[in-house]
């Protein structure tokens, strides 16, 4: 038999079947490609690397994050926020010792942003102290016209501090306990202290009669009591203005009922 003149034999390569780019085969027939049952042809991962290449790396890799900025503040405003960071996380922890670096991290403000206003841990201690005595000092008898009535000035006095105490006194506390604080820092306490004191000791001897020594008693009971009752009301939810109402009213009859027992009337 020989081949009709006009015809030829038909390429090997297409007797192996579409897409095998293999040896021959049955007609019909594909062979199975390299690299496991459903692995794509060679020309399948060229043709999809190229689509992958092909993707511009903004749609494939993720935008890197921006790393938080303090807010911009004054630095009289920072030296503040600062302060009132480092002043609740004592608070909530119960302790002074934090480190500057925990301060920062509270305040959201990078390390060598927080040792450019406080060097050291003593100065935030320090600072953070004498604003605390001052705003105490701001609500006591120096703020006061002394020449009001005796017992108006006590009732304006005991609600000043008590106020004080009640919102500010966990911090002064922990503050004032510190190792950092030293007896230099005290002494402006003290001097203010020994200032109300005489003041109190003065007026109530000319206003009630009592001897001296009686008013040094009570002066000095009165002026400590706040502070260290203070954290006891707070744990039984005492109402701050019924506190005010019942201590400023338990000094004044107290005075009253001493000026009758050892007031002397000529001394008034």
């Amino acid at each position: 038999w020989r081949m009709p003149p006009g015809l030829r034999p038909a390429p090997l390569r297409a007797l192996a079947g579409p897409g095998s780019g293999g040896p021959p085969g049955r007609a019909g027939e594909s062979r199975r490609p390299r690299g496991g049952r459903g692995a794509p042809a060679p020309t399948d991962r060229i043709l999809l690397r190229r689509r992958v290449n092909s993707v511009p790396p903004s749609a494939t890799s993720t935008p890197p994050l921006e790393k938080a900025r303090a807010k911009r503040m004054s630095p009289e405003a920072r030296r503040r926020q600062i302060m009132e960071s480092a002043a609740e996380l004592m608070v909530s922890t119960g302790n002074s010792g934090c480190t500057l670096e925990q301060v920062a991290q509270a305040a959201g403000i990078s390390k060598p942003l927080i040792y450019k206003y406080f060097p050291r841990r003593e100065d935030l201690i320090e600072e953070m102290l004498s604003r605390e005595l001052a705003e105490l000092n701001g609500r006591g008898l120096d703020s006061i016209d002394t020449e009001v009535p005796f017992e108006k000035i006590v009732r304006s006095t005991v609600a000043r501090s008590l106020r004080y105490y009640h919102d500010r006194g966990p911090i002064l506390r922990l503050l004032s306990t510190d190792p950092a604080i030293t007896t230099l820092k005290r002494k402006p306490n003290r001097t203010s202290w020994s200032s109300a004191f005489q003041f109190l000791v003065r007026r109530s001897v000319e206003h009630y009669g009592v001897p001296e020594s009686v008013a040094v008693i009570t002066s000095i009971m009165i002026l400590n009591a706040p502070i260290y009752s203070m954290a006891s009301l707070r744990r039984r939810d005492v109402d701050i203005d019924e506190a005010i109402e019942v201590w400023s009213e338990f000094i004044i009859g107290g005075w009253r009922a001493l000026e009758a027992r050892f007031g002397d009337p000529d001394a008034r």
